[in-house]
């Protein structure tokens, strides 16, 4: 199953002591540390202050135990540092406070779980990897650290809107995990070389091989490959990118995985109990304690993040038209979010609505990196996707009755989604035309002489067989959302 590094990269456990593995592979030393102290006889207050004396010799023996006892308190505290408590007995771990995370500035704030509307939707990456990577520490971990929190912070996004979960919930487990990746140590550096730690766990989620596919060593040093196809349990490798392998290195892949793992082990109903299991294996038979430090260190910095996150995150996508609020058809083929290239936030926020309205089987192309009526469409500029209803012909009546009904949809959620405009066979909509019919949206004026009103000269042009949507510019959008090589910006109309 998934494992942290937390125990395993401070070194293995000490000879001659007996370790037991769960089934995500953690070493964890029996019996507390006071029943151990017992078990070797240690020698009472009496007996060690007779043992020490007073003179010469016994004042070397109390200096040398006081600096035994100094680098044991040091030692400690730089394992607490690493994130390495938790990976313990029961015994132990109790005995030990959180210190995998710096203390919260908001400790008024509840940690009972992560908030409420942080499901999926997210805000700039960037944005919120700044603030994270300042909440939690890891910006300090060397100059390209917020690019690697930035880029977790996307796929926690787009794995948690794919599986129903919490995106700052997600994020707590990846902190825990590998610090976002910014924790160079076996098993989270990604190398090269390629490495493992000790019982067998990669990538920034941390996983063993056999939990990442099915049949596979723990300790087996490649594992990507095909995805796990959905409904398989007890391996997780999954494609979180769209580009065929699985791969417990890349971010959209580990994110994906392991948003569906602990979905299989009851994240949405129970998002600390899910923690548990994920750090301890399934099978534990060790009780659950909403105070274990590694259930605590999650949950607590899931609320941080989302405190921190707070006016950089949209409350989420309000569905209208419906009494329901829901989208007005049925989604065909995949639903799910999926990172695409080179697409502004908010189109990616708005491409993942539309395709979990609309589904993907006839397919979904956004950036477009030619420059076609004189720079004036927004794909090149990251900022625009096609939603295909058909394979290329115009869209027979059933497809066009559902490109209608989403057009509309799409129209009526223009403010959470962002909206410049939208087209679909042959007429346009921007939000200064209000919320009306598709019959009454206005005559699409690019489509001229054979295309107009005659969709089978013309298809696309005449988006016969695609709905069009284009996203305003946001604040803070890269460069390219705007401004193309050799052609002038254009105003956000």
């Amino acid at each position: 199953m998934a494992s942290t590094t937390e125990a395993e990269q401070a070194g293995p456990a000490r000879p001659g002591l007996p370790v037991q593995r769960g089934r995500k592979g953690r070493r964890a030393r029996r019996g507390s540390l006071a029943r151990r102290s017992r078990q070797r006889g240690a020698p009472s207050r009496r007996r060690r202050q007779a043992k020490v004396g007073t003179g010469a010799s016994g004042l070397a023996l109390h200096r040398g135990g006081c600096l035994l006892v100094t680098l044991a308190i040091l030692l400690f505290l730089a394992l607490g540092a690493l994130g390495t408590v938790g990976a313990a007995s029961s015994g132990f771990e109790s005995m030990l406070p959180y210190l995998g995370a710096p203390p919260p500035r908001f400790p008024e704030a509840a940690a009972t779980g992560a908030a409420a509307g942080g499901v999926g939707g997210c805000g700039d990456p960037a944005a919120m990897a700044a603030r994270m990577a300042s909440e939690d520490g890891t910006g300090e971990a060397g100059r390209n650290a917020v690019a690697l929190v930035t880029e977790a912070v996307s796929a926690y996004c787009s794995a948690a809107a794919a599986y129903g979960l919490d995106w700052a919930f997600l994020a707590g487990v990846g902190y825990r995990e590998c610090k976002h990746g910014t924790y160079r140590a076996p098993g989270c550096d990604p190398g090269p070389p390629i490495t493992i730690n000790e019982p067998g766990a990669r990538g920034p989620m941390q996983f063993l091989g056999g939990t990442w596919r099915c049949g596979a060593d723990n300790r087996k040093l490649d594992v990507s490959g095909p995805p796990v196809p959905e409904g398989e349990t007890g391996c997780y490798g999954t494609d979180g990118d769209g580009d065929g392998i699985a791969d417990p290195w890349s971010w959209p892949d580990a994110a994906h995985s392991a948003a569906r793992y602990l979905v299989d082990l009851g994240a949405q109903e129970d998002a600390p109990l899910a923690a548990f299991r994920y750090f301890q294996g399934p099978a534990t038979t060790r009780t659950f304690s909403a105070e274990h430090p590694y259930v605590k260190g999650v949950m607590d910095m899931a609320q941080r993040y989302h405190e921190v996150t707070a006016d950089l995150v949209p409350a989420g996508v309000v569905l209208a038209g419906a009494a329901t609020g829901q989208c007005p058809v049925a989604p065909q083929g995949d639903s799910a979010p999926q990172p695409m290239e080179q697409l502004t936030p908010a189109t990616q926020r708005m491409a993942d609505a539309v395709a979990g309205c609309l589904g993907r089987q006839w397919g979904i192309t956004c950036y477009d990196a030619r420059v076609r009526r004189g720079g004036k469409f927004e794909h090149p500029r990251g900022r625009a996707c096609d939603f295909m209803l058909s394979t290329g012909p115009p869209a027979d009546a059933v497809q066009r009755a559902r490109g209608e009904a989403v057009a509309e949809w799409i129209a009526a959620n223009h403010e959470a989604l962002g909206i410049l405009y939208v087209i679909w066979w042959d007429r346009s909509w921007k939000p200064a035309n209000g919320i009306i019919p598709w019959e009454e949206w206005g005559d699409y004026t690019a489509c001229e002489g054979a295309c107009e009103r005659n969709p089978s000269s013309d298809p696309s042009n005449g988006h016969y067989n695609h709905i069009h949507v284009s996203v305003r510019l946001q604040p803070g959008d890269p460069a390219f959302a705007n401004c193309i090589a050799g052609i002038a910006c254009r105003e956000n109309e």
